[in-house]
C-alpha cells in the first residue's frame, strides 16, 4: 500500500480505472448510491426504478435469476 498510493493519489477514479483497464486488469470504480442513479449504464439496462428503488423483479441478460 505505501507504494501505490501516491500513484492513486493523484489520479481520478476514471483515470485510475482507465489505466488499469488498459494493462487488462479487471477493475472497475465504486460508485456512490447518489452517481448510481445517473449512471447511463444502469439507466439503459433499466436497472433503477421509480424513486430510485431497483426494478424488480432482478434480470441479468433480460432472464431473471432462479435461487
Amino acid at each position: 500500500e505505501t507504494l501505490i498510493r501516491p500513484w492513486f493519489a493523484t489520479r481520478t477514479r476514471e483515470a485510475i480505472t482507465r489505466e488499469a483497464q488498459s494493462r487488462r486488469i479487471p477493475i472497475g470504480p465504486v460508485r456512490t448510491p447518489a452517481e448510481l442513479l445517473t449512471d447511463p449504464q444502469y439507466a439503459a439496462r433499466g436497472f433503477v426504478g421509480p424513486g430510485g428503488m431497483p426494478a424488480m423483479p432482478f434480470r441479468a441478460n433480460g432472464v431473471r435469476p432462479h435461487g
